[in-house]
């Protein structure tokens, strides 16, 4: 019985894959934002 109290392992490490996988891609957008920004100034520079 206690070890059906506790999750899975397996389902634990996929957890916390798919954080990871959440984190990275905020992180890819708001670099990928950034640099929009930055060729759009670039832009206006010129």
């Amino acid at each position: 019985m206690k070890e059906r109290m506790l999750p899975h392992p397996v389902h634990i490490k996929s957890l916390i894959q798919n954080r990871l996988r959440l984190q990275r891609n905020t992180l890819l957008c708001v670099i990928h934002r950034i640099t929009c920004q930055e060729e759009n100034r670039g832009v206006v520079n010129i």
